[in-house]
Order: C-alpha cells, then sequence, then structure tokens
C-alpha cells in the first residue's frame, strides 16, 4: 500500500512527547499510586523509575539498530504501539511484580533516540536546527501538561492519566503507517559501512561530540534526581499533596518552553559548545546550594528545583543539536543506532540517580546525592571546555539558491 503523504517531522515530536510526558506523569502520581493502589512504601518509586530507565539504556540501543537494519519507520510505528499498549495496562495493575514488568517494557520501548534520529532522517539540512527545536519545545510543555493533569488526579486515578498519555503514540502510530517512506536527507558516506563503526568515526572525529554525550549523561542524573528527591522531600517534609509537588513539573515545563522558544535556538546557532558549558556551570552552584539548603523553606525549594530542571532541560536540547549535527555526518545506516546509544547515556543517568540518590539519603542524607550531582555538571563543564578549545573554526556558511545553509565544520566536512 502506497503512503498518503510524506512523514511530518513532527511525528518525531510525538514521539518525544510520548517519552517525556511519563516524566510529569510518573513522578507526580507513581508515589502516590504505590502507597493508594498497592500498599507499599512510595520510596519504591525511585527503584521503578531506576528499573525504567536501566531497560531503556538497552533498549535504545537495540532498537536505534532495528531501525538502521529495517527501517526507521516501521520502527517507529512499533515502538508507539508498545508504548500505547503498555501505557494502558500498567494504570491496572494491582501487584508491585506486575508493575515492574510494565516500567521494564516500558523503558525497552523508550522512544527518545528514535524520535530524535526521526526528526534529523526527515529534516532537510536547513531546516535540522528549527525542528529540533519544536521538537524539544514540544517535549518540554508535555512535562508540564502531564504534571498539570497528573496534578488533579489521585493515586488511585493513575490510570486515567496513562490512558491520556497512550493517546499520543497511538494517534502517532496511525500517522506513521499512512505515510510514505521518508525521503533521506543525511549525507551518504562509502567508508562507513556499519553502524557501529560510524559511532567510533564521529567520536574520533569530534571531541564536542563525546563532550555533549557525558554531558547528556549529567543531565539525565540531574532529571533522575529532581523527579525522584524533590518530590519526596516536598511529600514528607511538608507534607504537600499531588496537587502541589505536580506545580514542579508544570512551572518548570512552562518556563523551559519560554527558554526554548528564545533561548534554545540562539545558542544551537550562534554558541552550542560555549552555552553548554556555562549552563552546566551554573547548574553546579545550584545543585550545590540545594545540597547545602537546611530545608526550611519550600518556596526555596520548588524554586532551586524548577531552576536546576529548566537551565538542564535547556542545556540538554543544545547538547542534543550538537548531537544530531555529528550523527549527521556519518552514513544513514548509522544515525538511529549512534543517536540511541548517546540517548541510552541520558536513560542511564536517570537509572542510575533515583535509585542512587534514595540510598544516599537513607545513609548520610539530602547532601550527599546533590553533592555528587553537583561534581557532575563540574565534570561535564570541564569536558565541554576542554572540546571547546579544540574544536575547529566553522567556515562560512554556503549560499545555496536563494536560501542560506550553514556550513559543517571543517572536521564534519573531512567525513562528508
Amino acid at each position: 500500500m502506497r503512503g498518503l503523504w510524506n512523514p511530518p517531522p513532527w511525528t518525531g515530536a510525538l514521539a518525544l512527547v510520548t517519552y517525556f510526558s511519563d516524566i510529569g506523569v510518573s513522578s507526580t502520581l507513581l508515589p502516590f499510586f504505590l502507597t493508594d493502589s498497592i500498599g507499599i512504601e512510595r520510596e519504591w518509586a525511585g527503584r521503578l523509575f531506576a528499573v525504567q530507565y536501566a531497560s531503556a539504556t538497552l533498549g535504545l540501543m537495540i532498537t536505534g539498530w532495528i531501525s538502521d537494519s529495517v527501517g526507521h519507520r516501521r520502527t517507529l510505528i512499533a515502538v508507539m504501539l508498545a508504548q500505547a499498549a503498555v501505557l494502558n495496562v500498567q494504570g491496572h495493575c494491582s501487584s508491585l511484580s506486575a508493575l515492574i514488568a510494565c516500567r521494564v517494557v516500558q523503558g525497552f520501548f523508550a522512544s527518545y533516540g528514535l524520535a530524535l534520529s526521526w526528526v534529523a532522517h526527515v529534516s532537510a539540512p536547513a531546516n535540522l536546527n528549527r525542528n529540533l527545536a519544536v521538537a524539544i519545545f514540544a517535549a518540554q510543555g508535555s512535562i508540564s501538561l502531564g504534571g498539570l493533569v497528573a496534578g488533579q488526579l489521585s493515586g488511585q486515578q493513575f490510570w486515567i492519566a496513562n490512558l491520556v498519555q497512550s493517546s499520543v503514540p497511538l494517534s502517532n502510530a496511525i500517522t506513521l503507517s499512512l505515510s510514505c517512506e521518508p525521503v533521506v536527507h543525511s549525507p551518504p558516506v562509502a567508508d562507513v559501512p556499519r553502524p557501529l563503526e560510524g559511532l567510533r568515526t564521529i567520536a574520533r572525529s569530534s571531541r564536542v561530540f563525546v563532550a555533549a554525550a557525558f554531558t547528556t549523561f549529567a543531565m539525565g542524573c540531574s532529571i533522575g534526581l529532581l523527579t525522584t528527591l524533590s518530590p519526596l522531600l516536598l511529600k514528607e517534609d511538608y507534607g504537600l499533596p499531588q496537587s502541589d509537588i505536580g506545580r514542579v513539573f508544570l512551572v518548570g515545563g512552562v518556563a523551559a518552553l519560554c527558554c526554548h522558544a528564545t533561548v534554545t535556538p540562539y545558542f544551537c546557532k550562534s554558541h552550542p559548545e560555549a552555552s553548554v558549558l556555562v549552563f552546566s556551570l551554573l547548574n553546579v552552584g545550584v545543585i550545590a546550594a540545594l545540597a547545602g539548603w537546611n530545608w526550611s523553606a519550600a518556596a526555596l525549594l520548588f524554586s532551586l528545583t524548577v531552576y536546576s530542571y529548566v537551565t538542564t532541560a535547556v542545556s540538554l536540547g543544545v547538547c542534543n543539536f550538537l548531537i544530531a549535527r555529528a550523527a549527521r555526518t556519518i552514513a544513514p545506516e548509522a544515525v538511529a543506532v549512534a543517536t540511541g546509544i548517546t540517548r541510552s547515556l541520558f536513560t542511564l543517568g536517570q537509572a542510575v540517580m533515583p535509585l542512587l540518590s534514595v540510598q544516599l539519603r537513607a545513609a548520610a542524607g539530602e547532601w550527599l546525592p546533590f553533592t555528587m550531582q553537583a561534581l557532575l555538571f563540574g565534570m561535564a563543564g570541564v569536558a565541554m571546555a576542554f572540546a571547546r578549545s579544540n574544536a575547529p573554526k566553522a567556515v562560512p556558511a554556503i549560499e545555496v539558491g536563494t536560501s542560506t545553509v550553514p556550513a559543517l565544520d571543517a572536521q564534519d566536512q573531512s567525513q562528508v
């Protein structure tokens, strides 16, 4: 059957929404669902996040390899259908083992890497920056909307939030199934025959790519920390209901939307490496402040959490652009697996930090996990500073017809 239309880039944005909306919904409702419906302590929420993102760390690499082998569109359709199914099942789980199984499946079929590679796959080079910015904009908006919806529900109504979420991947799968195979815009590279060889090629040729990948891991740790400890602290230390906790993700999501509409596109176009360096160093101070704070003011904890979330989200958007730009210099059959492996570093951070932060908090208090996160951001800043100091200067833009297409870096051009 011939498709009815060419797949638009916004289908990649919907795939990102599928992944990120769960952050707002589950971080708000999952602790209450555990106590109200399953009858276990809410600290299990951190372990469930760890299980989900550990599974995603493996799943992103496997689905990326499958996508490069059998086709991006078909793989993304299958992932979207799997997400829609598991979201509807997990809201009705009555045992911890069933919920763990659902989180494992949900993590394995994470759409994060596939969504970014899909946007890079179907976007013309001149539109890559804009399309990535729009996709990340939609993803941040879904966190805000997810927190807003979840904040109006109780733990026993977790299934309603999941039902609303499942409509996104289901509609995306229908749209993709009715579309044609996309036109590939990635440049052909004859001497990069295998996906893993393609990843090694861009890793060797771009210190910025390596630094952005490590910074992505640090940001995954930060998101994991904030979505685990901040709700627990607001709930246990101040007794706030889920509606107030959901406002962390509502306010953070709205603020991130505003920044993505203004700050992120500017830095992606003008100073991507410098902006990642600055945001990483800023977050060192903010996370260190969270570590040393005595938790006597819920408003300050709320504000610092939102600020750290916003700067992390904006910096992650710029890192996504850097990684996608590097991935565009390799063969089309390597794009998805290369992006999937770098995205797996983000989910690895999301897997490690929730589990680790709960254990460290129980052993030494809140200051230790936040101090570790500050050190990670400091290391990310050092890596980006080193990469930027060794990065080649960009050559002037190339005039193509009536439009101006930014030229690739000198090292990137050597790969084309």
